[in-house]
């Protein structure tokens, strides 16, 4: 029902959560979907599911990429992995785009709270010290339906396709 009736928003949050906390089963949803063929919602509900990834660790994350993701961009990977120059993992990326090096983060207030941005900075800048580029996004830049987000990574986008030399 969550999938079916709630704003397409707050149905891919719960879907994400869902999937995150293995609630859910991803195929096992879309397969029982078939059940309400027909119905009032359905069709929200089967691009929720197509839209819908479990790695997603925030209602922010999810947030951000389906507004990525209505601006037709590509899908992109969730939680990617970077790696220090011993080969071991040191940080994730809420999402992004590897073949790009460029990645979009999420800081909720919850976990990035404003004595914590020295630490995101410094985290940030390491990153970005091998070749990422990437830029956070706060709550005020996602809850809103104005398009200086969409702005923002048009820019970002075009900037890292055009040094990546990749479509």
């Amino acid at each position: 029902d969550l999938a079916r009736f709630a704003p397409r928003t707050d149905a891919l949050v719960a879907v994400d959560a869902f999937l995150h906390l293995e609630l859910i089963d991803l195929g096992e949803f879309t397969k029982q979907l078939v059940r309400w063929k027909g119905r009032r919602g359905i069709r929200q509900a089967y691009s929720t599911a197509e839209k819908a990834d479990g790695r997603s660790q925030s209602g922010g994350e999810s947030r951000l990429r389906l507004r990525v993701l209505d601006m037709g961009l590509p899908r992109p990977e969730l939680q990617i992995p970077v790696y220090d120059l011993f080969g071991r993992v040191r940080f994730f990326l809420d999402l992004g785009w590897e073949h790009w090096r460029l990645a979009l983060e999420y800081d909720g207030e919850e976990f990035h709270p404003e004595e914590q941005r020295a630490h995101d900075e410094a985290r940030r800048g390491w990153i970005e010290g091998r070749e990422w580029t990437v830029r956070a996004f706060r709550r005020e830049d996602i809850f809103t339906t104005s398009l200086h987000f969409e702005q923002q990574v048009s820019e970002l986008v075009a900037e890292a396709k055009a040094a990546s030399s990749q479509p």
